[in-house]
């Protein structure tokens, strides 16, 4: 029986088509073992996740750990205006302080207002060096 020019065609695309579908599934099985096998890295910065195993890149997100100028909400002044108040719950707050021309940037894990001082360099320091009970600080230069 001879072949028409239709049927030829038909099996030509069958051959490349059956390839394509058999590539998909290949990688849709590679990405689901690998998204149970890996546990991602993330970071509340930005709210994005590194899932690249081998890539030997780390993220180092912008927080009050690597600089405290990279805080993320400002503190609110004290009504005296010689420091500032951290509230509960408030984490990588921070100001620069114009008096002592510092960068503070604090949390607080705790259930109680915090008071930051701001007068002198030397208080912005020792805070820091003694923070409370559930609060971390840090203070650049």
């Amino acid at each position: 029986m001879k072949r028409t020019h239709i049927q030829a065609d038909k099996k030509r695309t069958k051959a490349p088509l059956a390839a394509v579908v058999l590539a998909i599934i290949a990688a849709a099985t590679l990405a689901e073992s690998d998204a149970h096998g890996r546990v991602a890295a993330k970071s509340p910065e930005v709210d994005f996740a590194d899932t690249s195993k081998n890539s030997g890149l780390e993220i180092v997100p912008a927080s009050c750990a690597s600089s405290p100028s990279y805080y993320h909400a400002s503190l609110q002044a004290s009504g005296d205006g010689r420091g500032y108040v951290l509230g509960p719950g408030q984490i990588e707050y921070g100001a620069y302080d114009s008096y002592t021309g510092q960068y503070v940037c604090a949390s607080n894990t705790s259930g109680y207002n915090v008071f930051i001082p701001g007068n002198t360099a030397s208080e912005i320091n020792y805070f820091s060096a003694y923070p409370p009970p559930g609060v971390t600080a840090w203070h650049y230069p």
